[in-house]
């Protein structure tokens, strides 16, 4: 019973504070011509995944791309590929990375490298920003998943 308040407690504590970063981020829309929020999920648990989708973000922003990846609509067979999320990776984007828990990461030194080239914080950050879009889909955060 305890650990069902205790979870209850928290779930409704993240919510509260997704509810308490609208208003900041109500402030930061009427900016979004000069900058958008961009949340940054990998599939973070796997080495090459970690190595590749930081590295692919870099190259996509030096050469000033938009990032696309590609999804499959059902079944993973060829035939059902198609055009995953459009992310930025431009100088109007505040890009913030999520690798989720320490423990899941497979390359500990990997990921103290990519600390020093990219904008990480913390899960409960990113998935705050989440929740407070989720809330206020007029808000200036987009959420980019790489694809599996």
């Amino acid at each position: 019973m305890a650990q069902y308040l205790t979870s209850r407690l928290l779930t409704w504590l993240r919510w509260f504070l997704a509810l308490v970063v609208v208003p900041f981020l109500m402030f930061l829309r009427f900016v979004r011509p000069y900058y958008v929020i961009q949340v940054m999920l990998t599939n973070h648990q796997f080495f090459g995944h970690l190595a590749l989708e930081p590295e692919k973000y870099l190259v996509a922003q030096n050469m000033r791309l938009a990032m696309q990846e590609v999804e499959f609509n059902g079944d993973k067979h060829w035939s059902n590929l198609v055009a995953g999320p459009l992310g930025s990776s431009g100088n109007k984007v505040l890009t913030l990375w999520n690798f989720g828990d320490l423990d899941a990461i497979p390359n500990k030194q990997l990921f103290v490298m990519w600390k020093r080239l990219l904008r990480v914080v913390p899960s409960f950050v990113a998935g705050t920003l989440i929740r407070a879009k989720r809330i206020a889909p007029m808000l200036n955060v987009s959420e980019y998943r790489y694809s599996s």
